[in-house]
């Protein structure tokens, strides 16, 4: 018996790719990290679901020739995934003026309730306009901070 150390591997591997799915979703809709800033445009989207599909290959290490998975289970790895890519189809895709009026929509949440299948919701459209250079969305992440210091205090 190898005394758990098989099972211990598993989880901490399967620990990885959470976090590393975890940075990509802080990428796109995470506070900025000092000097350290990306600019998304819409069409980045489509990037990252690319990306996400080389994180599942990476992660699933499935041969080819055979159909067996060398890494952690398929199912598992595209669960993790899941909310990233609804990130991406939902929100990232969506030009500027389409998040603005999103954000208004008396039926979009504040933040996502952990269901996964709410990601459009006002804390991840102010996060993804953080992340775009045009001026409509600067100027929109810049009052929308005004707001919540003065409702802060």
């Amino acid at each position: 018996s190898d005394g758990g150390f098989e099972d211990l591997m598993w989880g901490v591997f399967e620990k990885v790719a959470s976090l590393v799915i975890e940075c990509a979703m802080r990428c796109c809709v995470g506070e900025g990290m000092g000097a350290i800033k990306r600019e998304f445009v819409p069409s980045d989207a489509n990037v990252v679901r690319e990306d996400l599909k080389a994180l599942v290959v990476y992660f699933v290490q499935q041969d080819e020739e055979e159909g067996v998975c060398h890494g952690l289970e398929p199912k598992v790895v595209k669960a993790l995934c899941k909310r990233l890519d609804a990130l991406a189809s939902q929100v990232l895709l969506l030009p500027t003026d389409k998040l603005i009026e999103a954000y208004y929509t008396p039926s979009t949440k504040e933040v996502e309730d952990g269901s996964g299948g709410d990601v459009l919701c006002r804390s991840n459209i102010v996060g993804v306009l953080s992340k775009r250079g045009e001026k409509e969305a600067k100027d929109f992440v810049k009052e929308m901070r005004k707001k919540n210091k003065k409702a802060a205090t």
